[in-house]
Protein backbone atom coordinates (compact mmCIF):
# COMPACT_ATOMS: atom_id res chain seq x y z
CA UNK A 1 0.00 0.00 0.00
CA UNK A 2 1.30 3.46 -0.72
CA UNK A 3 0.83 7.01 0.04
CA UNK A 4 -1.63 7.69 -2.41
CA UNK A 5 -4.18 4.21 -1.30
CA UNK A 6 -3.42 6.05 2.18
CA UNK A 7 -4.63 9.18 1.07
CA UNK A 8 -7.62 7.87 -0.95
CA UNK A 9 -8.60 5.82 1.86
CA UNK A 10 -8.71 8.88 4.18
CA UNK A 11 -10.50 10.43 2.28
CA UNK A 12 -13.39 8.16 1.31
CA UNK A 13 -13.89 7.01 4.85
CA UNK A 14 -14.26 10.89 6.33
CA UNK A 15 -15.77 12.37 3.40
CA UNK A 16 -19.11 13.65 3.28
CA UNK A 17 -21.31 11.19 2.02
CA UNK A 18 -24.06 11.50 -0.30
CA UNK A 19 -26.64 9.47 -1.11
CA UNK A 20 -29.60 11.16 -2.92
CA UNK A 21 -30.10 14.35 -4.75
CA UNK A 22 -31.65 16.20 -2.35
CA UNK A 23 -28.34 16.71 -0.10
CA UNK A 24 -27.02 18.30 -3.11
CA UNK A 25 -29.10 21.54 -2.23
CA UNK A 26 -27.53 22.11 1.23
CA UNK A 27 -24.02 20.94 0.07
CA UNK A 28 -22.29 23.84 0.90
CA UNK A 29 -23.24 23.23 5.13
CA UNK A 30 -22.83 19.22 4.73
CA UNK A 31 -19.08 20.06 3.82
CA UNK A 32 -18.21 23.36 6.24
CA UNK A 33 -20.01 20.77 9.19
CA UNK A 34 -17.70 17.61 8.20
CA UNK A 35 -14.49 20.15 7.92
CA UNK A 36 -15.34 21.25 11.30
CA UNK A 37 -15.55 17.89 12.65
CA UNK A 38 -12.76 15.63 11.07
CA UNK A 39 -9.96 18.21 10.00
CA UNK A 40 -10.48 21.58 12.36
CA UNK A 41 -7.18 20.73 14.42
CA UNK A 42 -5.13 19.65 11.85
CA UNK A 43 -2.39 21.71 10.41
CA UNK A 44 0.03 22.22 7.88
CA UNK A 45 2.39 20.36 9.49
CA UNK A 46 0.89 17.46 9.46
CA UNK A 47 1.30 16.66 5.92
CA UNK A 48 -1.02 13.91 4.65
CA UNK A 49 -3.66 15.09 6.97
CA UNK A 50 -3.40 18.45 5.75
CA UNK A 51 -4.04 17.79 2.07
CA UNK A 52 -6.69 15.85 3.14
CA UNK A 53 -7.96 18.43 4.96
CA UNK A 54 -8.10 20.51 2.08
CA UNK A 55 -10.04 17.71 -0.07
CA UNK A 56 -12.47 17.35 2.24
CA UNK A 57 -13.09 20.39 2.26
CA UNK A 58 -14.02 20.58 -1.21
CA UNK A 59 -15.45 16.88 -2.32
CA UNK A 60 -18.41 14.72 -0.70
CA UNK A 61 -18.32 11.58 -2.20
CA UNK A 62 -20.93 8.64 -3.52
CA UNK A 63 -20.14 5.05 -3.70
CA UNK A 64 -22.96 4.47 -6.83
CA UNK A 65 -22.04 6.88 -9.39
CA UNK A 66 -25.89 7.79 -8.92
CA UNK A 67 -27.37 9.75 -12.62
CA UNK A 68 -29.77 11.78 -10.82
CA UNK A 69 -27.09 13.08 -8.28
CA UNK A 70 -24.61 13.63 -11.10
CA UNK A 71 -27.07 15.45 -13.16
CA UNK A 72 -28.58 17.54 -10.11
CA UNK A 73 -24.72 18.20 -9.62
CA UNK A 74 -23.86 19.47 -13.04
CA UNK A 75 -27.22 21.59 -12.81
CA UNK A 76 -25.98 23.51 -9.42
CA UNK A 77 -22.24 23.86 -11.02
CA UNK A 78 -20.44 21.42 -9.16
CA UNK A 79 -18.00 18.41 -10.84
CA UNK A 80 -18.81 14.78 -10.09
CA UNK A 81 -15.23 13.31 -10.29
CA UNK A 82 -13.75 10.14 -9.02
CA UNK A 83 -11.21 7.89 -7.36
CA UNK A 84 -9.94 4.97 -7.60
CA UNK A 85 -9.96 3.06 -3.74
CA UNK A 86 -7.85 -0.37 -3.18
CA UNK A 87 -10.35 -2.91 -1.70
CA UNK A 88 -8.68 -4.19 1.60
CA UNK A 89 -11.22 -6.11 3.25
CA UNK A 90 -12.90 -9.33 2.05
CA UNK A 91 -16.23 -7.76 2.35
CA UNK A 92 -15.76 -5.50 0.05
CA UNK A 93 -15.03 -7.87 -3.22
CA UNK A 94 -17.54 -8.30 -5.17
CA UNK A 95 -18.76 -11.90 -6.59
CA UNK A 96 -16.71 -12.22 -9.39
CA UNK A 97 -13.56 -10.77 -7.60
CA UNK A 98 -13.60 -14.40 -6.00
CA UNK A 99 -13.07 -16.32 -9.29
CA UNK A 100 -9.60 -14.69 -8.87
CA UNK A 101 -9.41 -15.97 -5.23
CA UNK A 102 -9.87 -20.15 -5.94
CA UNK A 103 -5.82 -20.30 -5.04
CA UNK A 104 -5.83 -19.65 -1.32
CA UNK A 105 -2.38 -19.41 -0.91
CA UNK A 106 -2.26 -16.46 -3.17
CA UNK A 107 -5.18 -14.36 -2.25
CA UNK A 108 -3.00 -11.97 -0.23
CA UNK A 109 -1.12 -11.27 -3.63
CA UNK A 110 -3.95 -10.42 -4.91
CA UNK A 111 -4.95 -6.33 -5.89
CA UNK A 112 -8.40 -4.66 -6.08
CA UNK A 113 -10.11 -1.28 -6.70
CA UNK A 114 -13.09 0.01 -6.78
CA UNK A 115 -14.08 3.39 -7.89
CA UNK A 116 -16.01 5.90 -6.25
CA UNK A 117 -17.94 9.06 -7.37
CA UNK A 118 -16.65 12.57 -5.73
CA UNK A 119 -19.00 15.65 -5.86
CA UNK A 120 -16.70 18.91 -5.71
CA UNK A 121 -17.97 21.83 -5.04
CA UNK A 122 -14.61 23.97 -5.42
CA UNK A 123 -13.74 26.56 -2.28
CA UNK A 124 -11.81 28.72 -4.96
CA UNK A 125 -13.20 28.25 -8.53
CA UNK A 126 -12.14 30.33 -11.58
CA UNK A 127 -14.83 31.69 -13.70
CA UNK A 128 -14.45 34.05 -16.92
CA UNK A 129 -16.74 36.73 -17.86
CA UNK A 130 -16.75 37.87 -21.31
CA UNK A 131 -16.13 41.53 -20.51
CA UNK A 132 -12.91 39.92 -19.01
CA UNK A 133 -12.07 37.01 -22.01
CA UNK A 134 -8.65 37.48 -22.93
CA UNK A 135 -7.45 35.42 -26.00
CA UNK A 136 -3.69 34.76 -27.72
CA UNK A 137 -2.07 37.83 -29.10
CA UNK A 138 -1.15 35.09 -31.17
CA UNK A 139 -4.73 34.20 -32.42
CA UNK A 140 -5.03 36.66 -35.61
CA UNK A 141 -2.37 35.93 -36.93
CA UNK A 142 -2.48 31.90 -36.37
CA UNK A 143 -6.46 32.32 -37.90
CA UNK A 144 -4.73 34.24 -40.99
CA UNK A 145 -2.00 31.61 -41.22
CA UNK A 146 -1.59 28.31 -40.00
CA UNK A 147 -4.71 27.23 -38.93
CA UNK A 148 -7.15 29.69 -41.28
CA UNK A 149 -8.45 25.99 -42.75
CA UNK A 150 -9.20 24.68 -39.27
CA UNK A 151 -12.74 24.10 -38.51
CA UNK A 152 -15.03 23.34 -35.08
CA UNK A 153 -17.20 21.55 -34.13
CA UNK A 154 -19.42 20.70 -30.84
CA UNK A 155 -20.69 17.37 -30.28
CA UNK A 156 -19.56 15.54 -32.93
CA UNK A 157 -16.88 13.20 -32.04
CA UNK A 158 -18.21 12.35 -27.93
CA UNK A 159 -16.50 9.36 -27.83
CA UNK A 160 -13.21 10.21 -29.69
CA UNK A 161 -12.68 12.95 -27.52
CA UNK A 162 -12.62 10.26 -24.50
CA UNK A 163 -10.27 7.94 -25.92
CA UNK A 164 -7.72 10.80 -26.95
CA UNK A 165 -8.48 12.01 -22.99
CA UNK A 166 -7.44 8.92 -21.84
CA UNK A 167 -4.53 8.62 -23.99
CA UNK A 168 -3.21 12.10 -22.94
CA UNK A 169 -3.95 11.07 -19.20
CA UNK A 170 -3.95 7.46 -17.90
CA UNK A 171 -4.08 8.32 -14.27
CA UNK A 172 -7.45 9.85 -14.58
CA UNK A 173 -10.55 10.85 -12.69
CA UNK A 174 -11.74 9.92 -15.81
CA UNK A 175 -13.15 5.83 -14.57
CA UNK A 176 -14.89 3.84 -16.15
CA UNK A 177 -17.88 3.98 -13.93
CA UNK A 178 -18.49 7.65 -14.13
CA UNK A 179 -17.77 7.99 -18.03
CA UNK A 180 -20.55 5.21 -18.27
CA UNK A 181 -22.92 7.99 -16.62
CA UNK A 182 -21.19 10.84 -18.60
CA UNK A 183 -22.08 8.84 -21.84
CA UNK A 184 -25.78 8.72 -20.69
CA UNK A 185 -26.68 12.07 -19.97
CA UNK A 186 -24.47 13.21 -23.31
CA UNK A 187 -26.61 10.88 -25.11
CA UNK A 188 -29.96 12.26 -23.23
CA UNK A 189 -29.55 15.54 -22.26
CA UNK A 190 -32.24 17.44 -20.28
CA UNK A 191 -33.47 20.97 -20.00
CA UNK A 192 -31.30 21.99 -17.23
CA UNK A 193 -27.84 19.86 -17.83
CA UNK A 194 -25.78 18.37 -20.87
CA UNK A 195 -22.64 16.91 -20.90
CA UNK A 196 -21.10 18.37 -24.44
CA UNK A 197 -17.39 17.76 -26.57
CA UNK A 198 -15.59 20.52 -28.45
CA UNK A 199 -13.83 19.82 -31.58
CA UNK A 200 -10.76 21.03 -33.75
CA UNK A 201 -10.60 19.59 -36.68
CA UNK A 202 -7.81 19.92 -39.43
CA UNK A 203 -8.72 18.16 -42.69
CA UNK A 204 -10.50 15.44 -41.23
CA UNK A 205 -8.44 14.87 -38.33
CA UNK A 206 -9.02 15.67 -34.96
CA UNK A 207 -6.63 17.67 -33.11
CA UNK A 208 -7.76 19.21 -30.25
CA UNK A 209 -10.81 18.98 -27.84
CA UNK A 210 -12.41 18.78 -24.22
CA UNK A 211 -15.23 17.62 -22.71
CA UNK A 212 -17.39 19.62 -20.56
CA UNK A 213 -20.88 20.65 -19.37
CA UNK A 214 -23.67 23.03 -20.26
CA UNK A 215 -26.01 24.11 -17.31
CA UNK A 216 -28.28 26.98 -17.93
CA UNK A 217 -26.62 29.48 -19.90
CA UNK A 218 -23.31 28.81 -18.14
CA UNK A 219 -20.64 26.47 -19.78
CA UNK A 220 -17.75 24.62 -17.61
CA UNK A 221 -15.00 22.95 -19.03
CA UNK A 222 -13.94 19.27 -17.04
CA UNK A 223 -11.07 17.97 -19.63
CA UNK A 224 -9.33 18.83 -22.84
CA UNK A 225 -6.13 17.55 -24.76
CA UNK A 226 -4.54 18.41 -28.19
CA UNK A 227 -2.12 16.84 -30.84
CA UNK A 228 -0.92 19.61 -32.55
CA UNK A 229 1.28 22.46 -31.52
CA UNK A 230 -0.63 25.74 -30.41
CA UNK A 231 -3.75 23.76 -31.28
CA UNK A 232 -5.26 23.49 -27.15
CA UNK A 233 -4.69 26.99 -27.07
CA UNK A 234 -6.26 27.68 -30.31
CA UNK A 235 -9.40 25.66 -29.29
CA UNK A 236 -9.62 27.65 -25.80
CA UNK A 237 -9.24 31.02 -27.41
CA UNK A 238 -11.88 30.15 -30.12
CA UNK A 239 -14.55 28.50 -27.39
CA UNK A 240 -14.20 31.61 -25.60
CA UNK A 241 -15.00 33.53 -28.38
CA UNK A 242 -18.19 31.43 -29.46
CA UNK A 243 -19.46 31.57 -25.59
CA UNK A 244 -19.10 35.26 -25.53
CA UNK A 245 -20.57 36.48 -28.68
CA UNK A 246 -23.59 33.10 -28.31
CA UNK A 247 -25.55 34.98 -25.00
CA UNK A 248 -23.16 32.24 -22.18
CA UNK A 249 -22.93 34.27 -18.94
CA UNK A 250 -19.72 33.24 -17.87
CA UNK A 251 -17.19 30.26 -18.80
CA UNK A 252 -16.36 27.98 -15.83
CA UNK A 253 -12.66 26.81 -15.92
CA UNK A 254 -12.81 25.16 -12.31
CA UNK A 255 -10.10 24.48 -9.71
CA UNK A 256 -6.90 26.90 -10.17
CA UNK A 257 -3.70 26.88 -12.56
CA UNK A 258 -1.60 29.16 -13.98
CA UNK A 259 -2.78 28.63 -17.23
CA UNK A 260 -6.23 29.65 -16.75
CA UNK A 261 -5.55 33.35 -16.06
CA UNK A 262 -4.34 34.22 -19.52
CA UNK A 263 -7.93 33.51 -20.74
CA UNK A 264 -8.97 36.46 -17.94
CA UNK A 265 -10.43 34.23 -15.81
CA UNK A 266 -10.37 35.20 -12.18
CA UNK A 267 -10.38 33.34 -8.56
CA UNK A 268 -14.20 33.19 -7.02
CA UNK A 269 -14.52 32.38 -3.23
CA UNK A 270 -18.29 30.29 -2.42
CA UNK A 271 -20.21 33.83 -2.42
CA UNK A 272 -19.07 34.95 -5.36
CA UNK A 273 -20.02 31.49 -7.09
CA UNK A 274 -23.29 31.27 -5.69
CA UNK A 275 -24.09 35.11 -6.48
CA UNK A 276 -22.61 34.43 -10.56
CA UNK A 277 -24.59 31.42 -10.43
CA UNK A 278 -27.52 33.29 -9.13
CA UNK A 279 -27.43 35.53 -12.16
CA UNK A 280 -27.88 32.30 -15.01
CA UNK A 281 -31.16 32.56 -16.86
CA UNK A 282 -33.46 29.33 -17.02
CA UNK A 283 -32.87 28.17 -20.65
CA UNK A 284 -30.27 26.14 -21.41
CA UNK A 285 -28.49 26.70 -24.27
CA UNK A 286 -27.12 24.19 -27.00
CA UNK A 287 -24.31 24.41 -29.21
CA UNK A 288 -24.94 24.61 -32.85
CA UNK A 289 -24.67 21.51 -35.48
CA UNK A 290 -22.80 22.62 -38.19
CA UNK A 291 -19.17 22.56 -38.40
CA UNK A 292 -17.75 26.45 -38.50
CA UNK A 293 -14.12 27.37 -39.92
CA UNK A 294 -11.91 28.91 -37.42
CA UNK A 295 -11.25 31.75 -39.98
CA UNK A 296 -14.88 33.32 -39.07
CA UNK A 297 -14.04 34.32 -35.50
CA UNK A 298 -11.76 36.64 -37.00
CA UNK A 299 -15.03 39.33 -36.79
CA UNK A 300 -14.45 39.18 -33.40
CA UNK A 301 -11.00 39.71 -33.04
Amino acid sequence: MDIDDIFTMMVHGNATKITHSEQLDGLRELLEDNFMENCYLLNEEDSLEYAVKDTLYDEAVNEDFDEKIIRRALELGYYPMSMKKRVTRIAELKEKDFEHLRDKGKKKQQEFFRNFMTIKYHSKKLLVTFDRLHTSKKLKSWLNGKFADYSITFNKAYDQCIEELLKAYPETWLTEDLLEKYKVIHENPDDKVSIDSVEIWHNGKLVAGEIGFTTHNAYASLSGFHNEDDAGTVQMCILGLFLKNNGYAYWDLGMELEYKYRYGAVSCNRDEQEKYYGTLGKEKLTFPVDEIKLSEFLKFL
